[in-house]
């Protein structure tokens, strides 16, 4: 029990410090962001459609953002966590012992990419350009039921790296996690775009100024006629 407790201790600590330290760098990533994409949209570069959001959901940024990073904290204590529970010694000969069959399946597949690589690649086919047909056709053919395995792996893999991808930018806002032609229904996206044009409207340097001298101007004008008025009534008594 001492071994199992020094472990979890062990774990926590260390999945901790990691998810701190990815979150840290995430923000500070994410700020750096927002500031170069604010300079590319004063110089009219904008990297989305400003029609297809709404100044109002710039008020919901605020809650979302912190929800966000409080949830993309957890993700990545409780994956490096269970990552740090797995690499326990105790569980090395485990692991090892089963994953012989992952190491075979991907042995399998190397070998397959080199010979697509080095023989099929220079002498059936260059580039898109087909040497010889019947010996692609017949490759083509043979090559659905060879790569099976390799298929498959790779899908597992595609379905790991999204998973780890979407843990680790769950807390970042700035990137949609939807296909950039419906990035608008991501509602965290949408208040982080409608949040950065309202910023990018209100705090341009260039209308703050205008602005400024536009109010001192009025001000001007109306301490102007104040003291045209006072005079008129002065010679008027």
């Amino acid at each position: 029990m001492g071994r199992v407790h020094t472990s979890v201790l062990i774990s926590t600590y260390a999945a901790a410090a990691f998810a701190a330290l990815v979150t840290v760098v995430l923000w500070l990533s994410m700020l750096r962001r927002y500031k170069r994409r604010i300079l590319m949209m004063r110089l009219g570069c904008y990297h989305f459609d400003k029609t297809k959001y709404a100044g109002l959901n710039a008020a919901n940024y605020p809650g979302l953002q912190t929800i966000h990073s409080a949830l993309g904290f957890v993700l990545l204590f409780l994956t490096a966590f269970t990552i740090g529970m797995a690499c326990q010694p105790e569980l090395v000969p485990i692991i090892v012992q089963n994953g012989m069959f992952l190491v075979k399946t991907v042995a399998w597949v190397i070998a397959l990419k080199l010979v697509a690589k080095f023989i099929v690649s220079h002498f059936i086919i260059a580039q898109f350009t087909i040497r010889h047909r019947r010996l692609w056709a017949f490759f083509d053919f043979a090559w659905i039921f060879v790569n099976v395995v390799s298929i498959l792996l790779l899908s597992a893999i595609r379905l790991v790296v999204g998973i780890f991808l979407t843990t680790l930018y769950f807390a970042r806002m700035d990137e949609s996690m939807a296909d950039p032609s419906v990035e608008h229904v991501d509602p965290g996206y949408g208040s982080y775009v409608s949040m950065l044009m309202i910023d990018h409207m209100y705090n341009n340097p260039i209308f703050t100024v205008f602005t400024d001298m536009l109010i001192k101007r009025m001000k001007d004008v109306r301490l102007h006629r104040k003291e045209s008025l006072l005079s008129r009534s002065m010679r008027s008594r």
